[in-house]
């Protein structure tokens, strides 16, 4: 089954993997540093007032991180610092 909420990336390669069988937000960022909650972009500088207001009153918080595998391994930290600010689980999504 197919998730709408895709961007389309090329994603880096992984052996084992882990399936989410419950509903979560999917923050995508594409081979142009474009980002995504879902399908919507949204600029950078306003991901972490995003983010606050779509886990507002969310204990649990999950967001499966979809990042193309020819982006920098800075762009990658600059996201989990803000989960990380936030308090939120970030799983990173990976192709067999």
């Amino acid at each position: 089954m197919s998730n709408p909420n895709v961007i389309k990336l090329m994603l880096p390669k992984a052996s084992a993997t882990q399936q989410m069988y419950k509903k979560q937000i999917t923050l995508s960022i594409d081979d142009k540093k474009v980002y995504y909650i879902d399908k919507e972009p949204i600029p950078f500088d306003q991901l972490e007032t995003q983010l606050q207001t779509l886990f507002a009153g969310v204990e649990e918080r999950t967001i499966v991180l979809r990042v193309d595998k020819n982006l920098a391994v800075q762009d990658l930290v600059d996201v989990l610092e803000v989960g990380a600010k936030q308090d939120i689980k970030m799983v990173m999504a990976t192709a067999k």
